[in-house]
């Protein structure tokens, strides 16, 4: 079994680490670039909607302050030859400074900006940029046309649905936890020229509740649950899906620290390509039950581990613990 391990100095090194590994620069490799704040999760968690095969394009996801695109950020961004240009987040999160910058460096490409007045909007917003119901519609699962959707108070189940978004083509929408917002339950409404008829809550009733579930279910979608006990079962959960409806395989695996967000968010578009299992550790130095039993599961089928973040992330003792699991050694 091969290990890697992709890391910068920060997250936004780690990120521009990742978009350097997925996509290889050259005058004749095109990919669009996607630019989100890398200390606050929600507008990131969004674009991840951006970094599919949009238009033909996968897209690189970086992250930034919200007045300045950090060094590596920008050195990934010099070095694309990108169509699109989008940045994610109102000009009070992502500020003018860095959409100017990011137009900067390619003078032939269309930089665009998608916000609103609160995470839900800026979500909704690039859903429909996303998702234009002509060149690009939804994925459907059992022959329908699929959402999912997560909790937009915490990213623990949206960064281990990011990678089946990115790759399979299925919108990830935020929603109050308790009530379905009012921006998702206007999609469904007026949107049906996108032909959504499925929704996968991701995540238990404490992230994201059972009315949540009859509401939907009351709008006359049909929905499934895709959950595990915690944010580490439901990361495993949400392969098993991916392995059930998209042919998934735990070859090669990706170890990313599960008490933050910014590294699972910049992999989606990565993971996803890999068509791989994105497993969540239970903090910097402890891989957690929920990842070592998969990886003991899985012996047979893992022969490459990818890990996310410098030590600080995934420390090396982690790293052994998850070799440990699938080679059987103690």
């Amino acid at each position: 079994m091969t290990v890697t391990r992709l890391a910068g100095a920060d997250r936004y090194a780690t990120a521009a680490a990742i978009a350097r590994a997925t996509f290889p620069t050259g005058p004749y490799l095109r990919t669009d670039v996607v630019v989100a704040r890398g200390d606050a999760f929600p507008d990131a968690l969004s674009a991840v909607n951006l970094t599919g095969a949009r238009y033909g394009g996968p897209a690189s996801l970086l992250l930034t302050e919200r007045d300045r695109l950090p060094a590596d950020s920008a050195a990934v961004v010099d070095a694309s030859h990108y169509i699109h240009g989008f940045i994610v987040g109102a000009a009070d999160v992502v500020g003018d400074a860095v959409a100017d910058r990011v137009a900067a460096a390619q003078e032939t490409s269309f930089v665009m900006r998608m916000g609103g007045a609160d995470r839900y909007e800026t979500n909704a917003a690039v859903y429909r940029t996303a998702y234009d119901g002509e060149a690009d519609v939804p994925a459907s699962v059992d022959g329908q046309r699929t959402a999912l959707l997560v909790s937009g108070t915490s990213y623990a189940d949206a960064i281990s649905a990011g990678p089946v978004a990115s790759e399979e083509r299925l919108p990830l929408l935020l929603s109050d936890p308790t009530t379905l917002s009012g921006t998702v339950e206007d999609i469904f409404s007026t949107n049906r020229d996108r032909g959504i008829t499925q929704v996968v809550v991701v995540g238990g009733p404490q992230a994201v509740s059972e009315q949540v579930v009859a509401q939907l279910e009351a709008m006359g979608l049909t929905v499934r649950r895709v959950a595990g006990a915690d944010r580490q079962a439901t990361s495993v959960a949400m392969f098993d899906f991916a392995a059930q409806e998209f042919g998934w395989t735990p070859r090669n695996v990706t170890l990313v620290r599960g008490d933050d967000f910014a590294d699972a968010v910049a992999d989606a578009t990565r993971a996803g390509r890999w068509h791989a299992p994105m497993l969540l550790t239970a903090g910097p130095d402890d891989l957690g039950g929920a990842a070592r039993a998969f990886l003991s599961a899985h012996a047979g089928d893992v022969t490459g581990l990818e890990v996310l973040g410098d030590q600080s992330a995934v420390s090396d003792a982690v790293v052994a613990d998850a070799v440990n699991a699938v080679t059987g050694r103690t």
